[in-house]
């Protein structure tokens, strides 16, 4: 069975996480951004929130 290429993009919204993988063949620059690993090293709200609450 042939492997489908996928790539990572940036998440529309937060509530679908860091990022959301696509087919390869669906990624369209104009409505799409790569999504880049060193970006979830970055504090998010989410992280901090969670952060924050594991500190009490």
């Amino acid at each position: 069975m042939p492997k489908v290429e996928t790539v990572k993009i940036k998440a529309a919204h937060e509530s679908q996480g860091e990022f959301v993988v696509i087919n390869k063949a669906d990624f369209d620059s104009d409505k799409h951004e790569l999504f880049e690993q060193a970006e979830a090293e970055k504090p998010t709200r989410a992280r901090k929130a969670k952060a924050a609450q594991d500190a009490e």
